[in-house]
């Protein structure tokens, strides 16, 4: 379990926990850890790829990064991501998803987003209004075999 204390440490802006397996062994404790997050308001990178994230759990938590300008969710097992988790994070600028295959839609993204790696999202079947974000330059889909603009 993710300590209670973490969320002390005011001035960190990186945190990676990359294939963390003890989180993924305690779902139901899931989202009340990663709420520990929440004073960590410097936090500009946060790396929860490989940690078999499923749907719900962390995914409705995330609003609480102000701060967050990268997301690595990749490799995680949920099908999708709501929209009140993902546009709350405005400075949001590169989110990853690579190897989520399970993942079907994508939520609405923030207005501020450059970069979408998603890779590998083989079950990926839209992004809805690709126009709505003029700041998007770099948009990644190989692999995605079911992918069509749903614009």
């Amino acid at each position: 379990m993710m300590p209670s204390t973490i969320s002390l440490l005011k001035n960190l802006k990186h945190l990676t926990l990359r294939r963390c397996n003890a989180l993924a062994s305690q779902r139901e404790d899931l989202g009340l850890a990663f709420s520990s997050l929440s004073g960590l308001c410097s936090l500009t990178m946060l790396d929860i790829g490989n940690c078999s994230i499923s749907d719900g759990s962390i995914l409705c938590n995330l609003g609480f990064l102000p701060s967050l300008m990268e997301l690595n969710l990749g490799g995680n097992t949920f099908t999708n991501i709501s929209a009140a988790s993902i546009s709350g994070l405005t400075r949001l600028k590169v989110l990853q998803l690579v190897g989520c295959s399970r993942l079907e839609h994508f939520p609405e993204l923030p207005g501020a987003i450059e970069e979408v790696h998603a890779d590998e999202c083989t079950s990926l079947r839209s992004i809805n209004q690709l126009a709505k974000y003029p700041t998007l330059r770099r948009l990644s889909l190989s692999e995605c075999h079911q992918f069509h603009d749903a614009s």
